[in-house]
């Protein structure tokens, strides 16, 4: 809501400005008239002022002069004389006059020369007009009488010649006067609503419960809350009950996380809160904690926030002693692995010095790698033991074989070397060796292969002694028969010798080369005749 400002005379201005009504004034006081008469030329003045300045302005188009002032003032002691006054009086009353403006005039000479104003265009005219209603403080709320008595004997007044172009400034100096005056009470009120709500808003009594009535009886009595209206009073202060609950929800978050923070802190810190610490153990510990025992607000924190931020530092526990029990695990399966992967080089090394081999047992080798400190890492370990890593290394070579016999009989088609009955491994290995592919080739696979050649050579052999027999029952049968056909028949007490000379010729007894073989035959022939 607006206020307008209130109105405000200038009753002693009167007299200033109607210099040139002193004479009737003190003609007035120094009759001996009635009262009423005396009231009667008193307010007559003014208007007789007002008359003479608009008809000195009218008929001469300039300045009001001291001429014309002095006719206003004629024309007002002639209505005061117009009473019962009696003759003597008013000669009495001239004298007077006469005695003052004499006085006056004293006065006037003995004052500082007033100030002199200047302007060369209608428009400053106009506004040096405006200028001294400003400077005078001519309300908005004035008539132009009451102006004109507040500015008349200043000489910007007469920067406008015209009544009219005066009256004309004259409202829009009120306008203007009055739109700034409204402006003011406007913004002025507006800061008296806008003090009314930081006062309440900053009140260490108010709070987002205070009731309207219990403020009023805290506050009604001060100026900042009759500065406004009751309408507007009303509506900042549901504003501010509005403002003080958010606030005081935001200083209640800022609490809870401030309390939250130092609790979590205060448990951070204290090494006998473990993932395995109850509640009722870890309150003990917090009365026992100093720097709990001296926050006050901490103290005052809810207890289900304070069981929550509880659980959440067990469970952060909980996962640190499991994340903890995963690393410890990794190093363990780390270590592990390493223990397995050096027993492993050291398999690479027995093999590398033909210790190892496809062939090899664990029985034998057991004396050397028991002796090892890579063997005595892999005990009490899970997973693959040492055994088994060994099988796995041993059943690797022997996977190896087929690859491994078939470079090794491309070396001895190269070299042109076959292997027989009689042929010896150490004679196999030296042509073995002779070349740089053998290089990669495990002792045992070379060992195998041998033995592989060498039974090979042997079914060769056997084969050929069959053959061979074979041969030769084919041949003794041949020779039986040609002793069974001999003619004449052979005699039961023949002898060998003596019948010799009579089947030398015959292809049987040629293809028997061996006489004992032939006598074996011929024996087992007589045998049969028997």
């Amino acid at each position: 809501p607006e206020e307008s400002a209130p109105a405000t005379g200038a009753p002693t201005a009167a007299a200033e400005a109607a210099n040139a009504a002193t004479a009737a004034t003190a003609a007035a006081e120094s009759a001996t008239a009635a009262t009423a008469t005396t009231a009667a030329s008193a307010t007559a003045a003014p208007e007789a002022e007002t008359a003479a300045a608009s008809a000195a302005e009218n008929e001469s188009g300039g300045a009001a002069t001291a001429e014309e002032q002095g006719q206003a003032t004629a024309a007002s002691a002639g209505q005061e004389q117009s009473g019962e006054s009696a003759a003597g009086a008013a000669d009495d009353s001239k004298q007077e006059a006469s005695a003052d403006a004499a006085s006056k005039k004293e006065d006037d000479d003995a004052q500082p020369v007033k100030k002199t104003y200047t302007w060369n265009t209608k428009e400053e005219a106009k506004q040096a007009f405006k200028e001294l209603l400003k400077e005078k403080r001519v309300p908005s709320n004035a008539s132009w009488e009451q102006a004109m008595k507040m500015i008349i004997n200043d000489p910007r007044y007469s920067a406008l010649a015209k009544l009219s172009e005066k009256k004309q400034a004259f409202n829009a100096y009120k306008v203007q006067t009055e739109k700034e005056e409204k402006e003011e009470a406007r913004s002025k009120y507006k800061e008296a609503k806008e003090s009314f709500q930081r006062f309440l808003e900053n009140h260490e009594k108010m709070t987002s419960t205070t009731r309207y009535k219990k403020a009023e009886q805290m506050f009604g009595e001060m100026e900042v809350w009759n500065a406004i209206s009751e309408r507007d009073r009303l509506e900042i202060y549901e504003d501010v009950l509005f403002f003080l609950s958010k606030k005081e929800k935001e200083q209640a978050k800022q609490l809870r996380k401030r309390n939250w923070e130092a609790l979590k802190n205060i448990l951070d810190n204290m090494a006998n809160v473990t993932y395995c610490t109850t509640w009722s153990e870890a309150q003990q510990y917090l009365m026992d904690n100093p720097t709990f025992a001296e926050d006050e607000e901490l103290q005052n924190m809810d207890k289900e926030d304070a069981l929550i931020c509880f659980e959440e530092h067990i469970r952060a526990l909980e996962k640190e002693e499991e994340e903890e029990k995963q690393k410890s695990l990794l190093r363990e399966r780390r270590r592990q692995r390493k223990n397995r992967e050096s027993f492993q080089l050291f398999l690479d090394e027995l093999h590398e010095h033909g210790q190892l081999h496809s062939m090899s047992s664990w029985m034998e080798l057991y004396p050397t790698i028991s002796s090892d400190i890579r063997f005595t890492n892999m005990l009490g370990q899970p997973g693959s033991t040492a055994l088994d890593l060994f099988k796995f290394y041993v059943e690797d070579l022997k996977a190896r074989y087929h690859d491994e016999k078939k470079i090794i009989k491309d070396i001895l088609k190269d070299k042109g070397f076959v292997v027989e009955v009689n042929t010896s491994f150490e004679d196999f290995v030296t042509v073995i060796s002779s070349t740089k592919r053998a290089t990669t080739l495990d002792a045992g696979n070379i060992k195998l292969a041998f033995n592989s050649l060498l039974e090979k050579a042997e079914a060769r052999e056997r084969e050929r002694e069959k053959e061979e027999a074979r041969k030769m029952k084919r041949k003794e049968s041949a020779f039986k028969s040609m002793l069974k056909q001999a003619t004449p028949p052979i005699e039961l007490d023949a002898v060998w010798e003596d019948i010799r000379d009579r089947f030398v010729k015959e292809p049987a007894f040629e293809d028997i080369t061996l006489e004992s073989e032939r006598k074996r035959i011929f024996k087992d022939f007589m045998h049969v005749l028997e």
